[in-house]
């Protein structure tokens, strides 16, 4: 019989007192996760890096925000100089425009304005208003034999499925299939 173990934590952790204090001081000079891991080196990686500083609570605290083309330009010209001083991304070789920008740890994504303003398409709901109720069906009463044709705004309570027996081979009945299914000469809305 398996016994239950207790969790118990980690025996190692590579981050001592001194990591620490070496993380704080790189992530306020304006350095990234991943330079900052390279320089901790064992077993530390972008990850771990990113987690101490949410858990320190210091995200919020670093000089700029680094673009990665900016990292990427900044990377190259240190390639091409070959010298030691260049080849790191100092804080120096961050743009003052972006010297005054807060430090996120991801940058959030600019949702397009035709998906915040999609409304749904919610067919007539007089067309399906004779439909029995004993045939409708809310999603969790679907089986195989039943029309998944939906019937209303799904935000509403009131929303349900067609429920009538559906034509072989087609997830609805014969009526919603005339709807779902039309030619290519007759078009849309006819």
């Amino acid at each position: 019989m398996a016994t239950k173990r207790s969790h118990q934590p980690p025996r190692w952790s590579p981050w001592t007192p001194a990591r620490i204090d070496a993380l704080k001081a790189h992530w306020s000079k304006g350095l990234n996760a991943r330079a900052i891991a390279r320089e901790l080196k064992h077993g530390v990686t972008r990850a771990a890096v990113l987690g101490k500083i949410r858990r320190l609570g210091i995200a919020d605290l670093a000089p700029a925000v680094v673009e990665p083309r900016t990292v990427q330009r900044a990377a190259r010209k240190a390639k091409r100089s070959r010298t030691e001083s260049a080849r790191r991304v100092v804080p120096s070789a961050i743009p003052r425009r972006l010297a005054s920008a807060p430090i996120t740890l991801w940058r959030p994504r600019s949702v397009p304005s035709w998906v915040l303003e999609a409304r749904p398409y919610v067919d007539d709901p007089g067309r399906d208003v004779d439909i029995p109720r004993l045939q409708r069906r809310t999603f969790a009463q679907l089986n195989r034999a039943a029309c998944r044709w939906p019937i209303g705004d799904p935000s509403h309570p009131d929303f349900f499925f067609c429920g009538a027996p559906r034509s072989a081979g087609k997830p609805f009945c014969p009526a919603h299939c005339e709807r779902a299914y039309r030619d290519e000469q007759q078009g849309e809305g006819k």
